[in-house]
């Protein structure tokens, strides 16, 4: 559905590529669905060049009309910067006098420029496309890192290089791993030897990060910068 009046106004640009034109995103109900749009500032001419649905929610989602609440929490900013975790949602409905909670898992599939090229990281379908600056689709790479327990459902992008890493989270360290954007594999991981991380940021091949030791009697958060090679 072409997004209204309103919707233009309020949706944030996910990035502006090099030929100047802007990218933009918009989501559907619930989060299950969004479609991605390109616009020429020089003749104001906007294209959707692409749908992305989670279908199976979108039916469970449409069979259960009589919620009563619906809740986000949500954090602003670019798709490359919204943590999973911040957009779940809940919908609860009363059924035979019986609350029920549903639990919807938002798409999240973020939009990045790399050098001349636009990548939209499409965890849904297993597979990163890769389009022109005109939203006409190149080719896609197939990915699998993101079926991992314990992927964290977010990507980073290196501001200076435009090299793109996602987090994974064990039991007592993380692991921050590029994404090769030529065949979907992982390179070789960098281990940060704490666990429960945030506010991340990658430059310049370093990462920056806020972290609190509780156990050894530092609650306050510190600011940490590490070099990723």
């Amino acid at each position: 559905t072409k997004p209204d009046a309103v919707n233009r106004l309020i949706k944030p640009c996910a990035a502006i590529g090099p030929s100047g034109k802007y990218y933009y995103y918009y989501y559907g109900p619930a989060r299950l669905s969004v479609e991605y749009i390109v616009i020429n500032p020089y003749d104001n001419k906007e294209n959707t060049f692409r749908q992305i649905k989670d279908t199976l929610q979108l039916l469970l989602y449409k069979d259960n009309p009589d919620f009563v609440k619906t809740q986000y929490l949500e954090t602003r900013g670019s798709m490359a910067d919204i943590d999973i975790g911040d957009l779940r949602e809940k919908v609860r409905y009363n059924k035979n006098k019986e609350e029920k909670t549903i639990h919807y898992n938002p798409i999240y599939a973020p939009l990045m420029i790399y050098e001349d090229q636009v990548l939209i990281f499409n965890h849904i379908q297993d597979k990163i496309e890769i389009y022109n600056s005109n939203g006409i689709l190149i080719k896609n790479i197939p990915i699998t890192y993101h079926k991992k327990e314990e992927w964290q459902n977010i990507l980073y992008q290196d501001t200076k290089t435009q090299k793109v890493y996602t987090h994974f989270k064990y039991e007592w360290y993380s692991e921050i791993t590029e994404i090769d954007l030529e065949t979907g594999k992982l390179k070789a991981p960098f281990k940060i030897t704490f666990r429960n991380i945030q506010k991340i940021q990658i430059n310049n091949e370093y990462i920056y990060f806020l972290y609190s030791d509780i156990e050894k009697g530092m609650p306050s958060k510190c600011l940490y910068q590490q070099k990723l090679y």
